[in-house]
């Protein structure tokens, strides 16, 4: 099992136990999709961490919601600098036993993992050359497909930390004078410069949020999600799953709560456009707003 998967089942598996009354091991693992066993070895895993995971009667384990730090939870489990393998756009399994990037990549190409995967094979490379240029401090060139104007450019970058289990990489951007998380996925060719940082005084990282938006601030949402909405969200952005809690007023986990923050409301309106029968907002003005205006835009394109 990948790391950032074990790392989901745990958080998942926490957020059934948060103020538990009546669900047993067994319960919680039918949803989780997990054997009794393993559910008990979560169990172990966040008591070893810290968390007050207590026995109420018989199989039935609760934790008391004040008490979980959640944010000291989340670096834990998904650290900011992982040294356990490379969890990219697509899948890169059995890695657990490397011990950092570089023996993960050694095994996957003695085990013949790339041979197949010309779009990995590409990523393993970025990453290995963007890292050596974080370490030695030069410039690279990046060709990178960007949202903004539809296609491929060329930037010139100052690269210098990643994050999200090497998805992102922190840079700054020598021609827009911004630093900004860039996506190793979206990155076609890169060239290390033969030119040292010139802007190192100015590197900053800022907030990201669980859909790939950054700033320097945070806006506040609260929706409430079917079973089936929230399984998408949190599969396709699987940091989300921490602030997932099911909402007490549905029995059985029929609706669930995510109390997000969001640094742009593009990102997570693109997931609730996809499936507004299924999402109800229940804090959260500006993101109404946005959604208002965006589908204003898309009936005009359309009638």
């Amino acid at each position: 099992m990948s790391e950032q998967k074990a790392a989901g089942r745990i958080l998942w598996v926490m957020s059934l136990l948060k103020n538990n009354s009546h669900n047993t091991v067994d319960v919680i693992a039918s949803r989780v999709g997990l054997s009794p066993r393993s559910v008990y070895r979560c169990i172990k895993t966040l008591q070893d961490m810290g968390i007050n995971v207590t026995k109420r009667y018989g199989a039935v384990y609760t934790i008391d919601e004040e008490k979980v730090d959640l944010r000291k939870l989340k670096n834990r489990l998904q650290p900011e600098k992982p040294e356990k393998g490379i969890i990219l756009q697509k899948p890169c399994q059995d890695l657990k036993k490397a011990r950092d990037t570089y023996e993960v990549l050694e095994l996957m190409e003695k085990e013949h993992k790339l041979d197949d995967a010309p779009y990995l094979r590409q990523v393993v490379a970025n990453v290995t050359l963007l890292q050596k240029a974080a370490q030695l401090k030069y410039k690279v060139t990046v060709e990178y497909d960007t949202n903004t104007w539809g296609k491929r450019i060329t930037r010139v970058l100052e690269p210098y930390t990643f994050f999200f289990y090497y998805n992102y990489v922190w840079c700054f951007d020598c021609d827009k004078g911004l630093n900004m998380p860039l996506r190793v996925s979206r990155m076609g060719q890169v060239r290390i410069m033969d030119e040292k940082w010139t802007q190192g005084s100015r590197h900053m990282k800022q907030k990201v949020d669980a859909f790939g938006c950054w700033g320097h601030y945070t806006k506040h949402v609260k929706l409430r999600l079917t079973m089936q909405a929230r399984n998408l969200m949190t599969e396709a952005h699987p940091i989300s799953m921490i602030t997932m809690k099911e909402d007490p007023d549905y029995p059985d986990g029929q609706r669930w709560i995510a109390d997000l923050e969001v640094c742009e409301y593009s990102g997570l309106t693109r997931y609730i456009m996809g499936m507004l029968d299924e999402v109800e907002i229940l804090e959260g003005e500006g993101l109404k707003e946005y959604i208002r205006e965006w589908r204003e835009k898309i009936n005009a394109v359309v009638l």
